[in-house]
């Protein structure tokens, strides 16, 4: 894969095209009442696993194997897709949720990798021992985690309001996109509310990129 595409992917984090589809999930959404109930539940699930991974503390280049990561070994990622997919169900149009399948499947295909090469380097052999034992992003079938004295404690104050985690955001953008799921459903001029969220959330992500670029050139 050429070296500049990989520069160009790393100057915008994934945090981004995730927004982007939460973006574009409700610019092209034709909710109804049972896709946002099923959609709802979808991403609550999802929620619950980000929020219960971010609980736990871990230090950088140290392999956590606590709560989810004894299941999966990017529970977070996990968490954030099955969120995604919960708006594209909510949203109800199939077109956009194989789109958001494929697309999210190469960039967290690269992503992860990109993670677990460092990972793999900076821990060393206990990192592929979990590796052996842990599936990557999908819990095996039969039951089964890792079990390792290095587990880290359990925190909720940690997930929501500690360093990067900031869950409390995901609680917020997932509140509003499905206020307006629900609202376009009885919402009769639904194009001028779609476009006007669309809109303002464009330029919040424009202005958030600029003041990444600044903090971290290529």
């Amino acid at each position: 894969m050429p070296r500049r595409f990989l520069k160009i992917f790393n100057s915008a984090p994934i945090r981004s095209y995730e927004f982007i589809m939460v973006l574009l999930c409700i610019l092209v959404a034709k909710p109804t009442l049972k896709s946002c109930i099923l959609g709802a539940m979808i991403s609550l699930s999802g929620l619950a696993l980000k929020i219960w991974a971010s609980a736990y503390r871990h230090q950088k280049n140290q392999l956590n194997t606590g709560g989810p990561y004894s299941l999966v070994r990017h529970p977070k990622s996990l968490g954030t897709f099955i969120l995604i997919l919960g708006l594209c169900v909510a949203g109800y149009n199939y077109y956009f949720t194989i789109f958001f399948l494929l697309s999210s499947s190469i960039l967290y295909w690269i992503k992860i990798g990109q993670e677990e090469q460092h990972l793999a380097t900076a821990i060393g052999p206990e990192y592929f021992e979990y590796c052996a034992q842990v599936p990557r992003f999908f819990p095996k079938i039969a039951f089964h985690s890792y079990h390792s004295e290095t587990k880290k404690p359990f925190s909720l104050r940690y997930a929501f309001l500690i360093r990067r985690n900031r869950e409390l955001e995901g609680i917020f953008v997932l509140v509003i996109a499905f206020a307006t799921l629900f609202g376009l459903i009885h919402f009769e001029y639904h194009r001028i509310l779609q476009s006007l969220i669309v809109g303002l959330a464009a330029i919040f992500v424009i202005t958030s990129f600029v003041i990444h670029r600044r903090r971290k050139p290529l």
